[in-house]
């Protein structure tokens, strides 16, 4: 009976602590940013930039197609990268935004497109010819972005 005392505080200490650094781990996790915050931005972006993009009075219908098109495109290489790097995509609003005039979302995506194209150059484990396919179609999709900025300016 003596050493069944004995192991009682014991075996509970040992519960408490493996307690305690079972939530002060998922606390940690819980603090850091996901690992593809600039990608799940840029998702965000993208998506309200497309409602600029349909308000633009002086861009043909045929090029504003096209840009649409290809902002899409950008968009599902964004969230097959997302899903190759073990996440799932999700349209995070930025905490912060520059407080453009006009057509703010179009001038934040191209930051965010910028920003999540260097994430994605630094990123181990993405598949070399999905990085290549996805930094094509952001380049693509931010090219048409500025070119549609031009037009409003």
């Amino acid at each position: 009976m003596y050493r069944s005392l004995v192991r009682t505080p014991a075996l509970l200490a040992l519960a408490g602590l493996a307690l305690v650094l079972a939530l002060s781990t998922t606390q940690a996790e819980a603090a850091q940013p996901p690992k593809v915050v600039h990608l799940q931005i840029c998702l965000y972006e993208l998506r309200e930039a497309k409602e600029d993009i349909r308000q633009v009075k002086n861009i043909p219908t045929a090029e504003r197609t096209k840009i649409l098109g290809d902002m899409d495109s950008a968009v599902n290489k964004i969230k097959e990268i997302i899903v190759a790097m073990g996440s799932k995509p999700e349209y995070i609003a930025p905490k912060q935004r520059p407080g453009y005039d006009d057509y703010r979302f179009i001038r934040h995506s191209i930051k965010m497109l910028k920003e999540a194209r260097e994430q994605l150059k630094t990123e181990q484990d993405v598949p070399e010819g999905l990085r290549k396919d996805a930094l094509r179609e952001m380049t693509k999709c931010q090219d048409h972005l500025e070119r549609a900025l031009d037009r409003i300016k």
